[in-house]
């Protein structure tokens, strides 16, 4: 990635030596966010009266069948160590929802035959 910065706007692209190789797709892409952690990401939205909207965003790879997170994903747990615990259940809770989410869909798959 390479950093840019044009009319008072910055953000990182693709540098032009990745270009015509598997990192292609992204040539088209605009990465404004790159340098920002969830916790700065959080205070912006605050500071602009946004962050109830922040607060519906979705980082979760295997949410439990009650549509909340597991807790045991990697972005849950990139979630929980960057600050924003408060979105992720606990460690134990999210070993419990991996567990209960695999519980669920067994018996959904059985009941199903």
């Amino acid at each position: 990635m390479k950093k840019v910065v044009e009319a008072g706007d910055e953000y990182y692209k693709l540098r032009d030596n990745l270009y015509d190789t598997d990192y292609d797709i992204f040539k088209y892409y605009h990465f404004p966010l790159l340098d920002l952690s969830k916790k700065d990401m959080e205070k912006i939205a605050k500071a602009n009266n946004f962050d109830s909207i922040m607060e519906m965003t979705w980082f979760c790879f295997n949410p439990t069948w009650r549509k909340t997170p597991c807790g045991y994903c990697n972005p849950c747990k990139y979630t929980r160590e960057e600050g924003l615990g408060r979105r992720v259940p606990s460690k134990f809770m999210g070993m419990y929802n991996h567990v209960e989410n695999a519980v669920y869909y067994r018996v959904k798959r059985l009941l199903k035959k």
